[in-house]
């Protein structure tokens, strides 16, 4: 009869010898085996080297020890069974245990061996292949393979990760802590993928200290683009391709101001302009207003006119003369905006852009004497309000690139000046033909997605 060893990690020490049986279909008598307590000796996890690193806002120190729930997937490659012996690995409040699986090897083998894997997004399965964990889009996470060796005599597990070597590098996405975020990569290879195609990851949640990290090769010209909502907070293009084994860092900031109270949102926004940021992106509450407004307002207000491009990201109304007189601003955006108030942004002198795609209620005079305002971007709107005086300056909307939403309907006037939608699409009507919306010309109606 042929004898084996089986060994399983017993987190008690002191705990009882068992009795097990390790077979493989392929014999035809199942040999008893000894089951024994097994130390597992893991040696430091691999950080990647600061040194290399470009730091940018916090500190980039990602991953730098084994953590809780950590786990391993271990394949004993000689062990003479006939078969792979494999086993996972769990971290706990006690160290490493076994999760599942087992390591076993032909008796009388003492020399023995195995490969070590750390990948949270792959499994090893029974015969010791690897394969990606069900929706695990790959490059969140890395892919590191150590050795393992088993100390037959002292009854331990030795693994050991100094020799790891990465084909890899990492990305670091320094934003907001806590927040969810929208990545799209050109070019890219997600660890440990080794050809390069475009990713869209929708809800990268940022870390405690606001990181968001990616494993994998940014190829020559490939493009990353992070987005809060539908707000675009960066865009980066990589002149070369990533160097393996290096980390490079990417802020992606804006201000949290959710919470904040007055003073709170003027020191943020005093941090930036401080820092000289001229390109301002800020997060309120659904129900911010014109007090939220006043702070920034006092902030920025000195500052040279058609310098600052603003972006206000949360707020749904904008008050009566909420961003009237800013005329600091060069761009603003309020991509959450759907209703503004009566002369929202008017007397703006220094407005190129005003981005609002959710914008579909108008109050009078919310464009008005913006002389150097040449596109606006608007929802389907369905309601304007003119009975005090009209949207936009008629003598002014021929300069204008007007962009509005595929979903627009004809806007009808009624005798109290208010334009209302009706059920007829506005691009296929004569209007659009002729740029022609709530009966001013523009320079062009662009319909968008």
């Amino acid at each position: 009869m042929r004898m084996y060893k089986l060994f399983s990690y017993i987190v008690c020490v002191a705990a009882a010898l068992a009795v097990a049986a390790c077979t493989h279909e392929m014999e035809e008598l199942a040999a008893p085996s000894e089951t024994v307590s097994l130390q597992f000796v893991v040696g430091d996890f691999p950080a990647f080297g600061e040194a290399e690193t470009r730091a940018i806002g916090t500190p980039d120190v990602g991953k730098t020890a084994w953590e809780f729930g950590d786990e391993l997937q271990i394949r004993i490659d000689n062990s003479q069974m006939g078969y792979t012996p494999c086993a996972t690995l769990v971290n706990n409040e006690d160290g490493w245990e076994i999760k599942d699986g087992n390591i076993c090897y032909r008796d009388g083998i003492t020399d023995v061996k195995g490969t070590v894997l750390y990948a949270p997004d792959y499994k090893m399965l029974k015969d010791g292949t690897v394969q990606r964990k069900d929706g695990a889009g790959g490059g969140r996470n890395e892919y590191i393979v150590g050795t393992c060796t088993v100390d037959v005599q002292n009854r331990a597990v030795h693994i050991d990760f100094s020799q790891a070597q990465r084909n890899y590098a990492r990305l670091r996405i320094a934003s907001v802590p806590h927040k969810s975020l929208r990545v799209r990569f050109t070019k890219f290879a997600a660890c440990p993928d080794t050809e390069a195609f475009a990713y869209d990851y929708n809800n990268v949640v940022t870390d405690q200290h606001g990181n968001a990290f990616f494993y994998g090769r940014m190829e020559q010209n490939g493009q990353i683009q992070v987005r809060y909502g539908e707000t675009l907070l960066t865009t980066y293009t990589f002149s070369q391709a990533t160097e393996t084994g290096k980390s490079y860092a990417l802020n992606a900031p804006f201000i949290s101001a959710e919470a904040m109270g007055y003073e709170d949102i003027l020191n943020a926004v005093q941090a930036q302009v401080d820092a000289n940021q001229t390109d301002i992106k800020i997060l309120f509450s659904e129900s911010a207003g014109g007090r939220e407004l006043t702070a920034i307002s006092e902030v920025i207000r000195n500052q040279s006119e058609g310098s600052i491009d603003l972006t206000v990201m949360g707020m749904k109304s904008v008050p009566t003369k909420g961003f009237s007189y800013w005329n600091v601003l060069r761009s603003l955006q309020v991509p959450d905006v759907e209703e503004a108030g009566l002369e929202a942004f008017k007397n703006c002198s220094g407005l190129e852009v005003l981005t609002a795609p959710k914008l579909t209620t108008l109050h009078s005079g919310v464009f008005r004497s913006c002389p150097k305002l040449v596109s606006v971007t608007l929802g389907a709107v369905t309601y304007a309000d003119e009975s005090q005086e009209a949207v936009f300056d008629s003598d002014r909307t021929s300069g204008i690139y007007l962009n509005v939403s595929d979903k627009q309907r004809i806007l009808e006037k009624g005798t109290d000046n208010i334009w209302r939608s009706t059920e007829d699409s506005y691009f296929s009507s004569s209007q659009h033909d002729a740029r022609m919306f709530m009966d001013h010309t523009f320079q062009e109606v662009i319909v968008w997605w």
